[in-house]
């Protein structure tokens, strides 16, 4: 993942999630892995009832059939983590709010803000081409992804952020554009607060 204006701190989280992961701190390396997914801005990653976190820590149990947070809070070594993996109810994994058709997907799963999306179309109004990869870039609380590899030029990336900008973004949180074309190559392009997990 590149990151235009949080680098250090980007690269800081990594070096401390690959030790949780090495630990086996469970707890630790899912909130690590969603800051650094988030371009290593924690104001979606609150550790309340209302932030992102929680949407993140549902998709977490869903995915490997647990019913409880017992594991994670047993190999949390923050005090916040802990308090916040033991009060976490399973009634508070409610399903996100969407918009989707065949092209386009608006979701309020993985929130970026306007202002900050502004501020990346601005940003890569002279970049040139795209390198292959990595298939992300990000500044302030904004990323933008891709399904495979492309070198994309400036142009056309801020076509597509420019139909989110207009069409999600105001609305929901994040998009996705299904099948968008670059020369030959087909792929999905997406804007969101994290710089992975465009497929």
């Amino acid at each position: 993942m590149y990151s235009f204006d949080n680098y250090e701190k980007v690269a800081k989280v990594g070096a401390m999630l690959k030790q949780a992961q090495s630990n086996e701190m469970l707890g630790d390396a899912l909130y690590l892995y969603n800051l650094m997914d988030r371009n290593g801005y924690t104001h979606s990653l609150a550790l309340n009832g209302s932030s992102e976190f929680v949407n993140e820590t549902c998709d977490f149990l869903s995915y490997h059939g647990l019913n409880s947070t017992e594991s994670l809070a047993s190999t949390a070594s923050s005090t916040d983590l802990l308090d916040f993996y033991k009060n976490f109810t399973t009634s508070s994994c409610a399903p996100t709010s969407t918009w989707n058709d065949d092209k386009m997907k608006c979701t309020s799963h993985h929130k970026t803000n306007l202002a900050s999306c502004e501020f990346l179309y601005d940003y890569i109004a002279d970049y040139g081409v795209f390198p292959k990869k990595p298939r992300s870039l990000c500044a302030k609380g904004c990323c933008i992804s891709w399904s495979t590899s492309a070198g994309f030029d400036d142009t056309w990336a801020k076509k597509q952020l420019k139909v989110c900008l207009d069409w999600c973004l105001r609305y929901t949180g994040s998009c996705k554009l299904n099948d968008v074309v670059y020369e030959d190559t087909h792929l999905n392009f997406c804007v969101s607060n994290r710089g992975r997990g465009c497929h």
